[in-house]
């Protein structure tokens, strides 16, 4: 017979490898869709995980501090879904295309959980679109409200958008003013 602390332990252990799988491949999972659903399944995902963890290190009777490690644990789980979700992002750019836009910023703020974020809006046809990045302290102070950038999204998932350009030319704003049209690494129409 199985002791019910292993059941538990082995129970906890695959919840954990669920939920890292889950916010690890988030936009393989749910690609190109924004529904409260899918939402709703990685904000559970990213909840539930240091519950779990804490009490898998809490039944275990782990030496040192479980909330030191916990915290640690999970920064490093959301550290690594953000790098994987834009890499993502870039690989199917670079495998579908992409499109160059020129965005507006309407705010920054900086905070513990996000330092140096900016906000900018874009339009994807006659739709407005947002959209947030974070950037480097330095790019931040250079940035202001009302700046422009050049961002990037798919040609697939219009939603994954990344920064291009933080500081385009003039020139450059003209050219992709309606949009440039990038396959692999090279621009195709401008």
């Amino acid at each position: 017979m199985i002791n019910k602390r292993i059941f538990l332990n082995i129970i906890i252990v695959i919840a954990l490898c669920i939920l890292v799988f889950v916010m690890l491949r988030y936009r393989l999972l749910f690609p190109c869709e924004t529904n409260i659903l899918y939402d709703c399944i990685l904000y559970f995902s990213i909840i539930l995980f240091p519950i779990l963890l804490y009490y898998l290190f809490k039944i275990n009777n782990v030496a040192g501090s479980k909330d030191f490690w916990t915290g640690i644990i999970f920064l490093f789980i959301i550290g690594y879904s953000i790098i994987t979700s834009t890499d993502i992002a870039l690989n199917d750019i670079r495998k579908n295309g992409g499109v160059i836009k020129v965005a507006v910023i309407y705010d920054k703020y900086v905070s513990v959980r996000n330092p140096y974020e900016i906000y900018y809006t874009y339009n994807i046809g006659e739709k407005k679109s947002e959209g947030s990045n974070i950037c480097s302290k330095y790019e931040y102070e250079r940035l202001d409200i009302g700046d422009t950038i050049l961002i990037i999204h798919s040609l697939r998932c219009p939603s994954w958008d990344l920064l291009y350009n933080y500081f385009p030319t003039k020139d450059e704003i003209k050219k992709c003013k309606d949009g440039c049209l990038v396959k692999g690494d090279k621009l195709v129409i401008h």
